[in-house]
């Protein structure tokens, strides 16, 4: 048996290329083809190779309910050679929910780090508010660098004079278990139920392989 042979290391962005199509394809089997595509860019780093996938244009992909825009969905993936250098690999990913014309206050967002920094590798956060969840962040406890430095600000009166639910990181299960672009779709598929054309579920299927 012949193993295929890995791409060059010139390639990232070809590949990247290829990644960036898979998405816009599968958004476009979803809600239609009037969304704009996903574009690699390339990305300047002095360590390695980078691309980062994202939407051509600033309007992320406007999810409609009855024909009424509601929601917008904004993606993005930072991409890096693995730690072979022979496949495409996502170091960063971001999939972020907001109503229509409320994108600085993001219902929600899935996020991935490769490398994270103390918080989870793939992790939720929820832009809502909740006393009782904020209560408990008021007390947060010194025995973590995050907990102090919520403690620290709260007792300052920097960033607001209460925590919000949107600064806790929700774990996901790590790098194999994150949420891809088809499962934040069919959250709103079949949670919202926005507006789809047929064949959603065979096209986040494909989407997904």
């Amino acid at each position: 048996m012949t193993l295929p042979t890995p791409p060059r290391a010139g390639d990232l962005r070809v590949e990247a290329e290829k990644f960036a199509n898979d998405w816009t394809n599968t958004v476009r089997a979803v809600v239609g083809a009037h969304v704009p595509p996903f574009v690699p860019v390339a990305k300047d780093t002095a360590v390695r190779a980078a691309v980062v996938v994202r939407q051509s244009g600033n309007d992320g992909i406007v999810l409609t309910v009855d024909s009424v825009p509601v929601l917008t969905l904004d993606a993005s993936a930072h991409c890096i050679w693995d730690h072979r250098g022979s496949y495409l690999a996502v170091a960063e990913s971001k999939f972020k929910v907001s109503a229509v014309g409320l994108a600085s206050e993001p219902l929600f967002r899935y996020e991935f780090c490769r490398t994270p920094n103390r918080s989870p590798m793939a992790h939720l956060h929820v832009h809502a508010h909740r006393d009782a969840v904020t209560f408990v962040m008021t007390r947060c406890g010194g025995a973590s660098k995050r907990g102090r430095r919520r403690l620290l600000d709260y007792d300052r009166g920097t960033k607001g004079n209460l925590p919000v639910m949107a600064h806790l990181h929700f774990p996901l299960g790590g790098s194999r278990f994150r949420p891809c672009l088809e499962d934040v779709l069919q959250m709103l598929t079949d949670e919202i139920g926005i507006d789809c054309l047929e064949g959603v579920d065979q096209a986040l299927a494909d989407g997904r392989e």
